[in-house]
């Protein structure tokens, strides 16, 4: 099964953003090419928009801990995203972890596409959810790596340049079920043409067997779940396989209602 979900993990070959540049074309490609849409702006001066706080240190005290739990059942449930803090992880590895991450990107192309993804496979350096050779493409390159469990970690995708990047990543993977009810949010960045952005993401995964589905304690009084149950691998085989800027996949899996 555990080679049956890695093979999940797929994303076509496309080139680099940076690889695009150097060729000094004279109109962008079609694929990088976006209609001018009008997201919704938040006016940031609002001082009551401000992004729930999160302690951890309250969430395991039993003095402390309902009152952080229903702050925690706020921000998921009105917001989609909090900020954690008193987490645990120090802030010499997170201020690493972005510096090796900005070092790496920083390196010449040729260097960088030593550690390019492979056909039908998702870590490396590249881009990921490319599943046509016509849909729209993101003004971005990743890399992406699993650092946890041990077993699952192909370190030929590891880079070694700069010098620091694994010993940084492996202390950074040390430290670090609603109903309808919390909000699943898109990783959305706010960017601009003259600034580049960095993003460190890390993604937690469940057994290839588990479970995931709407808490039994979250379904409404009607006793109607309004997403489906699936298990760890058939989730992310869909998670996957979607393509950039269409439908998300938890909205793939919502009941249809009678």
């Amino acid at each position: 099964m555990a080679e049956e979900l890695m093979n999940l993990e797929w994303s076509l070959l496309v080139p680099s953003v940076q690889e695009l540049v150097s060729q000094r074309l004279e109109k962008v490609p079609r694929r990088y090419i976006k209609e001018d849409v009008e997201d919704p702006i938040t006016n940031r001066s609002d001082p009551f928009l401000r992004i729930p706080l999160v302690d951890r240190t309250k969430l395991v005290n039993p003095d402390t801990r309902d009152t952080e739990l229903h702050k925690l059942q706020y921000a998921s449930k009105d917001w989609g995203v909090f900020q954690l803090i008193n987490h645990g992880a120090s802030d010499e590895v997170l201020r690493n972890m972005k510096k090796q991450n900005q070092d790496f990107f920083n390196h010449p192309l040729q260097e960088k596409k030593q550690y390019a993804q492979k056909p039908a496979s998702i870590e490396g350096y590249g881009q990921a959810f490319v599943i046509s050779e016509d849909q729209q493409l993101e003004w971005c390159d990743m890399i992406f790596l699993k650092a946890l469990p041990i077993h699952n970690r192909m370190l030929h995708f590891w880079p070694q340049h700069p010098q620091e990047f694994r010993v940084t990543l492996e202390r950074y993977a040390e430290e670090i079920m609603s109903n309808g009810i919390h909000r699943a949010p898109d990783h959305i960045a706010v960017v601009n043409k003259w600034k580049e952005k960095l993003s460190v993401v890390t993604f937690c995964y469940p057994g290839e067997n588990a479970e995931i589905g709407p808490a039994s304690k979250l379904i409404k009084s009607e006793g109607r779940a309004l997403y489906k149950t699936l298990t760890s691998a058939e989730y992310f085989h869909r998670f996957y396989n979607q393509k950039l800027g269409g439908d998300r996949s938890i909205d793939t899996l919502k009941n249809r209602m009678p």
